[in-house]
């Protein structure tokens, strides 16, 4: 009997559910099985890729938490995401803005956190160093471990809202990246960028976008000049659809919108 073809939750966003449903299909089928004690791997990153694949078809994701090989008996501890008590926070940030009496930040902090992966989730398994196979055997491996496989919290629809440990390992997020570079270099903004990545399979969300580090460019280029700047470094093959006002006195474009873009060539 043919093992069923994995698909995504039904709340899933639809714009997400083909990259993701490609993406966890092609994982080996062991990878879509839970973890249990006894599973050997060659080394820690290799038992992290399966862990996180189990983890993106449910709908969580994984962390490492600990662990070396320079230890004289290595032991790896990985974690649900949501584990811990307190959010960490790197940057030393206020627990709240603080504002003036002119209302003006004067905080570190200048938005107050809406997002908090701590919510005590006991998921933990381990990867220890220790003797496999018959007593005495003189043989020894990574040998995984499950010190608890509950959590204290729902499964994600969308499994890729975990950005780091899930989208950045898809296929077409470096491509899609590259051409979101070529399109912020250009000043292309958000929602044009987004009709255009949308057609290359891979839209990038507004924080992701906004976020890539990119040059600055000549303020007067327009955006739809920018746009096709920014295409046809990256490559690609497309066709725009404009709508240009013309003055009837002077017979002068006085106004150029883009209506569309087709892409010829996908990622």
């Amino acid at each position: 009997m043919a093992t069923p073809l994995w698909t995504a939750h039904p709340e899933c966003p639809e714009h997400v559910k083909a990259q993701l449903e490609a993406r966890v299909r092609s994982f080996p089928s062991s990878f879509l099985l839970a973890p249990v004690d006894g599973e050997v791997f060659e080394n820690p990153d290799i038992c992290q890729e399966r862990l996180q694949g189990w983890a993106l078809s449910q709908g969580f994701a994984i962390v490492r938490k600990s662990g070396s090989m320079k230890q004289a008996r290595p032991r790896f501890e990985f974690r649900c995401i949501h584990h811990g008590d307190n959010t960490l926070d790197t940057r030393h940030l206020e627990q709240h803005v603080e504002r003036d009496e002119e209302n003006r930040i004067t905080s570190r902090r200048k938005q107050e956190a809406t997002s908090i992966n701590a919510r005590s989730c006991p998921y933990m398994v381990y990867l220890a160093y220790k003797q496999v196979g018959k007593r005495g055997s003189g043989i020894y491996g990574l040998v995984l471990g499950i010190s608890s496989d509950s959590h204290s919290h729902l499964m994600a629809a969308n499994p890729l809202r975990y950005r780091k440990e899930h989208v950045k390992t898809l296929p077409a997020f470096l491509p899609a990246l590259t051409l979101g570079r070529s399109l912020r270099t250009a000043n292309i903004s958000y929602s044009v960028a987004l009709r255009v990545l949308e057609q290359v399979g891979f839209p990038l969300d507004r924080n992701t976008y906004y976020n890539i580090r990119s040059r600055a460019v000549s303020a007067e280029h327009t955006e739809f000049a920018g746009l096709v700047v920014a295409l046809e470094e990256a490559g690609f093959i497309f066709e725009c659809r404009i709508e240009e006002e013309i003055d009837s006195q002077t017979d002068t474009v006085v106004n150029r919108q883009l209506q569309q873009v087709c892409m010829l060539n996908a990622l």
